[in-house]
Order: C-alpha cells, then sequence, then structure tokens
C-alpha cells in the first residue's frame, strides 16, 4: 500500500489591513474569518486559543483557570521558566567555585600578611620600644587590613557591575530574539545590597585573614625585633 504525505495547496489572499506591531508570536501569523479557516482546513473544531491578558501579573491566574476546564496551556513564561532553571544551576557551579577561590584567596591573604609582618618586625620593635601597647600594634595592622579588604571590595563591585552591564547589553538582545520576548527591558539589575553586601565579605575575609598576622605582630618581643636593626 502507497503512503502519501499532507499534499500543500497553494492559495492567495489579499490583505486588507494589518496590527499594530505587539512584538511576540502574533507578528509572525496572519488572521481570517472563521467559516474560510473551516472550509480550509476541512475541521469543525478549533486546534487552540489565543488569550490575551491585559497584564502580565494575570498569567499564572488564568492559566489555572484554563488547566481546571482540562485543557492544557503555555506560554513565554514557561521558556523564561526554562532559562531561570538554566541560570539556577549555572550559579550554582558558580558559587561552588566561588567560594573555592574565597578560600584560596584566604590563603594568600593570610600568607601574604604574615610575610609582610616579619618585614616589618623592626618596625614593630621601635613601635613597642617607644611605648606602643599590643593593642595599638594590633589595631595598626588591623587598620591596614580593613583599608586593603574595602579597597578590594570596591574594586570587586565596580568590575561586577561592568560586568553586569556588558551581559545586559549583549545577552538581551539574544535572549529576545531567541525567545521571542518584546517586553524584556533588563537582563541584569543592580541590586545595591548585593553590592554592599560584596564590600562587607571583602572586609571579613581580611580582617578574619588578618588577625593571626596582627596578633603575632604584636607580641612580637621588641628586644629580638631591635636586634634586626
Amino acid at each position: 500500500m502507497k503512503k502519501t504525505g499532507p499534499l500543500d495547496r497553494e492559495i492567495s489572499f489579499i490583505p486588507v489591513g494589518h496590527l499594530k506591531p505587539a512584538e511576540n508570536d502574533i507578528d509572525t501569523g496572519a488572521f481570517m474569518k472563521l467559516e474560510y479557516a473551516k472550509k480550509l482546513s476541512k475541521k469543525e473544531y478549533y486546534d487552540g486559543v489565543l488569550i490575551k491578558v491585559e497584564s502580565s501579573s494575570q498569567v499564572h491566574e488564568t492559566r489555572e483557570q484554563v488547566e481546571k476546564i482540562g485543557f492544557s496551556s503555555s506560554s513565554a513564561r514557561d521558556e523564561i521558566d526554562s532559562v531561570n532553571r538554566i541560570m539556577n544551576g549555572v550559579t550554582l557551579v558558580l558559587a561552588f567555585f566561588s567560594s573555592i577561590s574565597l578560600l584560596v584567596g584566604g590563603l594568600m591573604v593570610v600568607n601574604t600578611m604574615v610575610v609582610s609582618v616579619y618585614e616589618r618586625t623592626r618596625e614593630s620593635g621601635i613601635s613597642k620600644a617607644l611605648g606602643a601597647s599590643e593593642s595599638d600594634i594590633l589595631r595598626m595592622f588591623l587598620a591596614e587590613y580593613l583599608f586593603i579588604g574595602t579597597v578590594g571590595g570596591i574594586l570587586g563591585d565596580l568590575f561586577g557591575v561592568l560586568f553586569a552591564t556588558l551581559i545586559d547589553r549583549v545577552g538581551r538582545s539574544l535572549l529576545i530574539s531567541r525567545l521571542e520576548i518584546g517586553n524584556l527591558e533588563h537582563l541584569t539589575t543592580l541590586n545595591f545590597k548585593i553590592l554592599a553586601a560584596g564590600i562587607l565579605v571583602s572586609l571579613l575575609v581580611s580582617v578574619l585573614s588578618g588577625l593571626y598576622p596582627a596578633w603575632r605582630a604584636s607580641k612580637l618581643d621588641p628586644v629580638r625585633a631591635l636586634r634586626q636593626l
């Protein structure tokens, strides 16, 4: 038995108007009277219904009502949710590597500051010989570490803002073209709480990494320190 596939028919229509661009799937469609569509498809039922809501906040409630009566539904939100799930996985991977980088960076800071304390043994000995207490030496070194942490946090925030702006400008157009989303204003957004948290984390890492070197500097014997002059 010979199987035949569907045959295409060439039919001409005369456009009588056009709709205002909606920047979604409707822009790629054509509309005609219902009786003409029935004659062409030779069907007495609908393949689907396009529902348009007044605002995006009503999409979830409308989908629930449609699915309650036994119909399936889909929207651009499904594509956005799938992208969000992918981004969440990427975020977890980046967070894992960031935590490793944070640990390695903290160890490097400790090593650098221990070396700095060793190189400044004479400075600590002279300070203690002139009457500086252990708490004074401790505060002096911690103040230096706080300054380093603040500068590092600010530079990190600046680079983060720069990369976020770059992703928003380059990735936004790519995402809109792939998902055909027209109302996506920004792909990334600046959260000043997160920027402030970045500076606080930088300060915390700097202080925690500098506690031991600062304590070691405050416990130096001034006599042994002055012998290195």
